[in-house]
């Protein structure tokens, strides 16, 4: 089976490919009830980084887009898969911390839910596969009150 890397995401211009984006799409099928195509998924780095972990500036650099999409989709809540996304979307540190827990962005005045990547190194592991799948069980609760 293929590996998840950015650079793969870049050739394809889409989020959570490979064995990730497998088990995501199962994932939101099975839990949530959804088909990913019901939901917008994008990435907080617009380019491929060699080292699969993006400078400061190269984060600084893709804000501009990430504030502009989010601006206007107007999401009712942003679901961060990871703890950079986390960090850059709500400020807020402590990934597991937060896990599967609704918080507030201030920049984006939306409801935020973070949870842990779909990574293989995740969804190999029991344990996490187990608190990533109960997470996303959140996401159910939050469209059956809101939507």
């Amino acid at each position: 089976p293929s590996h998840d890397t950015g650079q793969d995401e870049v050739k394809q211009g889409i989020p959570f490919v490979g064995v990730s984006g497998k088990f995501f799409e199962k994932a939101l099928y099975d839990v949530v009830g959804m088909n990913r195509s019901s939901f917008y998924v994008t990435n907080i780095l617009k380019c491929f980084v060699s080292n699969n972990s993006p400078t400061t500036d190269e984060l600084d650099s893709c804000r501009p887009i990430i504030d502009e999409e989010i601006e206007l989709l107007n999401p009712a809540l942003i679901i961060t898969l990871g703890s950079l996304p986390f960090e850059r979307v709500t400020g807020m540190h402590g990934l597991m911390k937060h896990h599967g827990n609704f918080v507030m962005s201030s920049r984006y005045l939306t409801s935020v839910l973070p949870l842990l990547p779909p990574s293989p190194y995740n969804t190999n592991n029991p344990v996490m596969r187990e608190e990533f799948l109960r997470g996303l069980a959140k996401v159910r609760e939050f469209l059956s009150q809101n939507v």
